[in-house]
């Protein structure tokens, strides 16, 4: 960062679905928090229409370098498809979603494209973050705004119940960033810190709710974005700074479970070997087809009857059912369970608005179910309003389920819902001291060996190292699930080296869902990543080290002091 300090504030909301970014000069920030500029220039394809935000889309060419980015990685693969000349090239999208599936993360973890050919994952995710940073400087520059990359002050947006290791492995992949100029904001927070930030008439429905800004307010932001839904809950504690009143929660029932719904009921009727010839022979026929269901999702009303038509890519299936069920398109549809509620019209499909509207019941379910969940936690809970953001929470169904199963609060849904994240990750930018406490989300500790002691410890697990009795896998916690932390606040353990002239000394850590898991290989717990101290000037000695877990950020910040010397260790977190 420029000793002079950022001049600018910058925000990728990097979504499952769609991408953006906004950001705000400094100066003009100081005036008013919601001067914020949005890029106006994504091209829609074929359709000559601008958009604030283009598809997470990546092509890259057989030598894995970026083609193109969005729209135009949409467009581009379409033109290779019908020349022919596709099979060199990966093309990924709806990628993000697999960092949240991954239940462990390294540097050689890869994702597969649409056609299931790999790449490292951090290449894909460095890719697509270089490619918006760039058009957002390339964009400035033609409006003859020269902004140097060390006067920005970038914000990356991540779901809020992202690991530490997948966060870490995001800012990795931000490595053209500087470290000191990036920050990450987790994107129900962000939501929230707009929210906090818009005054009355947030309306859903026929009912208006009024987000009242006076000191004590509580309210619950709800994030409902393509790939997962998430929740924080926080109170308006004055001089504009708010507090998290219950730990983050979230789980994968965005929009695109609705699609895998469709997907599987698609499945049911031709059949795997149908869907993945389609995915292979004729890729782009396959996004359209599932393009084409997203209109259709987009468009459902609650009070909506009778039929929907969408197009499919008919002659395509047909050829595909034909060629592994010697029978077409309509046959097998004919033949499935569904042949009261789909027909074919015309060579576009019709099907019953009551059999769409059961394939998005599981996903509002599990979405009224984590907001029940949560305000069974939160004091004053009569008082307090939920708030919908994200691209899904525009679902006329998402809102009815949601104001239907929870009558008693207010269900409020800002005009500029699809825009909360990115807009308040700039906010956050500016002030990233807004939340002042967070509840954390799980037990900490590290992975220890210590004396072995037969009214503590399980006797299989006793080990003898050195001639010592040890126990070995013992979870040392030094943060509890639950617990409020404020900004900054620092937990310091002391550890001791195990060698003579050791250079590097391993802590792995490890969270749980438990408050008192005892040993790192319980069910509940799960290895985050390794602390990496390198010892300065290392001897013959052992040498006592004092580590320092600061809470209360977005991320876990961790720094080592050798106690001898006093002098700082170099301290890295490896993500496994």
């Amino acid at each position: 960062m420029s000793s002079k300090g950022p001049v600018m504030v910058a925000a990728i909301d990097f979504g499952t679905m769609y991408s953006g970014y906004a950001f705000s000069i400094i100066d003009s920030s100081k005036k008013g928090p919601l001067t914020i500029h949005l890029n106006q220039a994504w091209n829609a394809g074929g359709h000559n229409l601008l958009s604030i935000k283009t598809p997470t889309t990546l092509l890259l060419d057989s030598n894995k370098q970026l083609v193109a980015f969005g729209y135009q990685a949409e467009n581009r693969y379409t033109e290779l498809e019908m020349d022919g000349k596709f099979d060199g090239y990966y093309y990924f999208h709806r990628f993000k979603l697999k960092l949240f599936e991954k239940e462990s993360l390294s540097t050689d973890s890869e994702l597969s494209d649409i056609r299931g050919k790999s790449v490292p994952a951090k290449d894909v995710f460095a890719s697509s973050i270089r490619f918006l940073k760039q058009h957002l400087i390339s964009s400035l520059s033609r409006q003859g705004v020269d902004v140097a990359d060390f006067g920005i002050q970038w914000v990356l947006t991540v779901p809020s119940i992202w690991s530490d290791s997948a966060k870490q492995f995001i800012r990795q992949c931000a490595a053209g960033i500087q470290n000191d100029s990036l920050v990450v904001s987790l994107e129900s927070e962000a939501a929230s810190i707009f929210c906090h930030h818009i005054s009355s008439n947030l309306s859903v429905g026929t009912n208006t709710g009024v987000l009242s800004s006076k000191k004590g307010t509580q309210y619950m932001v709800v994030d409902i974005g393509g790939g997962t839904s998430d929740i924080t809950a926080l109170e308006n504690i004055g001089k504009n700074k708010l507090k998290e009143i219950c730990r983050a929660c979230g789980a994968d029932c965005g929009g695109i479970a609705v699609d895998n719904a469709f997907y599987t009921m698609f499945m049911d009727i031709v059949g795997q070997a149908v869907i993945d010839d389609l995915i292979s022979s004729s890729p782009t026929a396959h996004l359209d087809l599932f393009r084409e269901f997203e209109c259709v999702k987009r468009s459902l009303t609650p009070e909506q009857t009778g039929k929907v038509t969408m197009s499919i890519p008919f002659l395509t299936l047909t050829q595909i059912c034909e060629k592994h069920h010697h029978n077409d398109f309509v046959s097998l549809l004919k033949a499935s369970k569904y042949n009261q509620q789909m027909t074919i019209v015309n060579d576009k499909l019709r099907l019953e608005v009551d059999l769409l509207k059961l394939l998005f019941k599981p996903t509002t379910d599990k979405i009224v179910n984590l907001i029940k969940d949560k305000l069974r936690e939160i004091q004053n809970k009569k008082a307090i309003n939920v708030i919908l953001v994200g691209g899904f929470s525009e679902s006329l169904i998402v809102q009815h389920a949601i104001k239907t199963s929870i009558p008693s609060h207010h269900i409020i849904v800002p005009n500029e819902a699809t825009l909360a994240v990115l807009k308040g990750a700039v906010i956050f930018g500016t002030d990233p001291n807004v939340i002042v406490s967070r509840v954390v989300r799980h037990t900490y500790g590290f992975q220890v060996s210590n004396d072995f002691d037969p009214k503590l410890h399980e006797f299989h697990r006793q080990v003898e190292v050195d001639e010592l009795e040890l126990c070995e896998k013992v979870f040392e916690k030094f943060m509890v699930i639950n617990s409020t932390v404020s900004l900054g606040q620092k937990i310091k353990e002391t550890f001791t080296t195990t060698k003579k002239f050791q250079e590097l000394h391993y802590l792995p850590l490890f969270t749980s869902t438990k408050k008192e898991p005892g040993y790192t290989d319980d069910k509940t717990c799960k290895h985050a990543g390794n602390v990496v101290v390198r010892i300065p000037n290392p001897t013959e000695k052992y040498r006592d080290i004092d580590v320092t877990i600061c809470f209360g950020h977005t991320e876990l910040q961790i720094e080592a002091v050798d106690v001898e010397s006093g002098n700082m260790c170099q301290t890295t977190f490896e993500y496994v």
